[in-house]
């Protein structure tokens, strides 16, 4: 299961306008979730909205199985033109988030993400402790998000402790570059 209970609550109105629906609606419940969105769906498809909130990260669960995710996600987003990727702006941040991958045997703490979208792009900025010792963090833009989405990330390992108590114990320090 995804770890996520309670009831959800959901109040709001939408109000027909002569240029198209104007929505307020305040969302609760659900494993803390709570979100605002406002603004004015127009009548030719294109949106002027606001989300602000937050959201428990445990939703993806589902998709990302046996790996596991906790904690909490706030975002402020906008949507300014045609609902797509490309009109989004705003970000999406996270602070003592855990992901943890069993069939790697590994587990990342305090995980701390800043994502901030713009124009179809997105920039990271982020950085986890990994259970076995040792920090990554990473950081750069992934661009083109609803097409090829070409990237440029900077990893950086610092004391990495990486252990098969059968095979190895070992320690990598270092830079990568994601292309």
């Amino acid at each position: 299961g995804t770890g996520i209970s309670g009831a959800l609550a959901l109040d709001g109105t939408a109000a027909q306008q002569s240029d198209g629906w104007q929505v307020a609606t305040n969302l609760q419940g659900l494993s803390g979730t709570r979100a605002q969105l406002n603004g004015l769906a127009r009548n030719n498809g294109t949106l002027s909205m606001t989300a602000k909130g937050s959201a428990p990260l445990a939703l993806v669960n589902t998709f990302i199985a046996p790996r596991n995710l906790q904690g909490q996600a706030q975002f402020d987003l906008a949507v300014n033109g045609p609902p797509n990727l490309s009109a989004v702006s705003g970000s999406v941040t996270t602070t003592g988030a855990r992901l943890s991958a069993p069939n790697f045997k590994i587990a990342l703490n305090d995980v701390a993400l800043r994502a901030t979208l713009n124009q179809g792009r997105a920039t990271l900025d982020t950085s986890a402790a990994v259970s076995s010792g040792g920090r990554i963090t990473m950081r750069g833009p992934i661009n083109n998000l609803a097409g090829s989405m070409t990237a440029n990330l900077e990893i950086a390992l610092q004391g990495l402790k990486l252990v098969d108590p059968e095979l190895y114990e070992t320690t990598i320090n270092g830079a990568l570059n994601v292309r």
